[in-house]
């Protein structure tokens, strides 16, 4: 199930702007710079950045088994704090991610923003690394994949159903959007990833930007827009 964090207050248009994170509004890999990050400060291990890195090239690829992944990261934040860890991404974002916004990313996001679009962040990342790049943005709905919380406020290992991912993604966009009364049919969705097919199929404008080698090939199977911004 969903957690309860979804909002179901009804919006005033029905005019959808969706935009994936990593490799579409920042020039980078969030996963990749945060292993890095811990790395710096004794938290992961040389082996960790090499998985990492591993990990990253499957994802590219698009044969990537998101949820298994997820888990085994996960165990490592097992009984840390959430306001820790919210507190050390808002640290990082700041040091490290703000520089890698994509000029023409921004730039997209106020396009839409003047035409009177509900702009959303749809990504595979949690809270504690979207956030900071929501709030940045100005963009007031992040779609992303929910950690398990106890009563403590300490991470239990588990992640929410279903994962913000492939399938997961276009199904957790198609119930945020149905629970305001709003549909996918008038959404606009920007990513680089064909992990993200699932749902670029079920909105009314998809567009690749800076798409990888198979997304680019289904874009253009399908006259889909593709957009090249600077990085």
């Amino acid at each position: 199930m969903l957690v309860a964090e979804l909002d179901v207050a009804p919006l005033m248009s029905d005019y959808l702007a969706l935009f994936d994170m990593d490799g579409t509004l920042l020039d980078i890999n969030t996963a990749a710079l945060y292993v890095r990050w811990r790395r710096r400060h004794g938290l992961s291990s040389n082996l960790d950045v090499m998985r990492v890195g591993l990990w990253l090239m499957q994802y590219k690829i698009g044969l990537l088994n998101a949820p298994h992944v997820a888990k085994k990261v996960m165990q490592q934040f097992r009984g840390d704090r959430e306001d820790e860890l919210r507190l050390d991404c808002t640290r990082w974002y700041e040091q490290e991610v703000r520089s890698h916004i994509v000029a023409q990313g921004r730039a997209t996001v106020e396009r839409h923003r003047t035409a009177g679009a509900v702009l959303a962040l749809v990504t595979s990342a949690t809270h504690y690394a979207a956030d900071p790049l929501a709030n940045d943005l100005g963009i007031p709905h992040v779609l992303c994949t929910e950690l398990e919380v106890n009563e403590s406020g300490c991470f239990t290992g588990q992640i929410m159903k279903p994962m913000c991912f492939g399938e997961g993604k276009a199904q957790r966009a198609a119930i945020w959007a149905r629970s305001r009364g709003l549909d996918l049919e008038h959404a606009h969705f920007y990513t680089d990833s064909i992990t993200d097919a699932p749902l670029l199929n079920i909105v009314a404008h998809p567009v690749a930007v800076n798409p990888d080698p198979r997304l680019k090939q289904l874009a253009r199977a399908n006259s889909w827009t593709t957009e090249y911004w600077q990085t």
